[in-house]
């Protein structure tokens, strides 16, 4: 919206505003004349087509099906702050989130050029109106596949900062990790009419290099498996049909 007052703010009465949504394009054009003089902005907008329908409703499920093991709201301008600090490291890549019921409790970390950057909460900081999250190290036999037993995961920090965007103007926010490391990220936001709108964002961690080198494992077992099913069967393909 700053694009409205690019010829400054005394020169609203005096500007002429035209909108357009471009179909061929998918953008949303915003055309600005004052005394002759034009602006113009283009904004991309998002198809929600089924494509897309259907990849965020297998990301919620893939979400649903496994345990939450942490979840905490939070204010949203103590934590805007936080990110902030991240934002502003230059090189990093990727964030380190720590969440467990032992201190440190809420911990943010990153490695940039210059050096390392760790923003803790305690659980009884002012950040959080509730906290609660269960050890995993104690549950080492009932954790699955990808799940970082120590409480702690990685994600990208570009991925991280896109889903706190709504910082800015949410009240509360609400943070929910599952065991498997899918981060649900849910904002709450009162309008001026004071109506209660959500805004959600799911991310899943980096893949850890112990996960990849069990998946190969299992890769090859499975490949050893469908081998000995087309000798046994005596025809080529079998094992694929009888999987």
């Amino acid at each position: 919206m700053e694009c409205l007052s690019i010829f400054g703010s005394n020169a609203a009465a005096s500007t002429t505003v035209t909108m357009e949504y471009l179909h061929r394009s998918a953008c949303f054009e915003v055309t600005l004349e004052e005394s002759g003089v034009l602006t113009t902005c283009r904004l991309a907008t998002v198809d929600t087509d089924e494509y897309i329908s259907e990849s965020w409703l297998k990301m919620t499920s893939a979400f649903r099906t496994s345990n939450q093991v942490c979840k905490a709201i939070m204010k949203s301008e103590h934590l805007k702050d936080a990110l902030y600090e991240l934002q502003d490291l230059q090189g990093s890549n990727l964030v380190r989130v720590i969440m467990s019921p032992r201190a440190p409790y809420f911990q943010l970390s990153a490695s940039g050029n210059l050096g390392t950057l760790e923003i803790e909460f305690n659980k009884t900081s002012d950040l959080f109106v509730f906290f609660e999250c269960l050890d995993q190290s104690s549950e080492q036999s009932n954790v699955g596949q990808g799940t970082n037993r120590s409480n702690q995961w990685e994600y990208p920090l570009h991925s991280l900062l896109q889903g706190m965007r709504a910082l800015v103007v949410a009240s509360e926010t609400f943070v929910r990790i599952n065991d498997e490391g899918i981060m649900c990220i849910q904002h709450q936001i009162v309008a001026a009419s004071g109506k209660k709108c959500f805004v959600d964002f799911l991310m899943v961690p980096t893949a850890d290099e112990e996960d990849e080198e069990d998946e190969e494992e299992e890769d090859e077992d499975e490949d050893a498996e469908d081998e000995g099913g087309i000798e046994e069967g005596g025809g080529p393909g079998l094992g694929s049909r009888l999987r």
